[in-house]
């Protein structure tokens, strides 16, 4: 678990085309290990690929602050980004499944060349089937409810 104190790690590398500033930064807590420190993430990126909530990582002093270095321990969480557009109104119902299957969101506003959107950062707890969470998520695409790439699988995907 995470110490009381919190930090934020700025990420530089494998950002989605969407992060218009160059880095996103995400809050963590510090992880005292006999090795030295790692810091334990505390939410989901919106931009970040191969990253997710409960992540341990390393990271560096830097003129801005932290700054990522690499993965030290896998949390076992996914990450999913959805793309709502504005004139969407079917966002609850098809997002009610995901929910009850344990997932989670972070969202923020996202002005596109298409118009208005609203940008979700959904986590998904490792415990959770996978398959029914991609199911779900690309019926929502089918049914043009959102757009929704994936920024990390969590866990080893079984294709039998």
């Amino acid at each position: 678990m995470a110490d009381e104190q919190l930090v934020k790690i700025t990420f530089e590398e494998n950002l989605h085309e969407l992060c218009r500033g160059g880095t996103e930064s995400l809050w963590a807590g510090l992880i005292r290990t006999p090795a030295g420190f790692t810091y334990e993430l505390l939410n989901s990126p919106f931009y970040v690929r191969g990253i997710s909530y409960l992540d341990r990582v390393y990271a560096s002093p830097s003129e801005w602050g932290l700054k990522y270095r690499k993965i030290a321990e896998r949390g076992g969480h996914s990450t999913y980004w959805l793309l709502v557009p504005a004139s969407s109104t079917r966002f609850e119902e098809f997002w009610k499944p995901l929910q009850v299957l344990g997932c989670t969101y972070e969202s923020g506003n996202q002005n596109l060349q298409s118009g208005p959107a609203t940008h979700y950062s959904v986590d998904v707890p490792p415990n959770t089937n996978i398959h029914e969470v991609y199911n779900l998520l690309a019926k929502g695409q089918a049914a043009k409810v959102w757009g929704f790439a994936e920024g990390h699988c969590g866990r080893p995907i079984d294709r039998s």
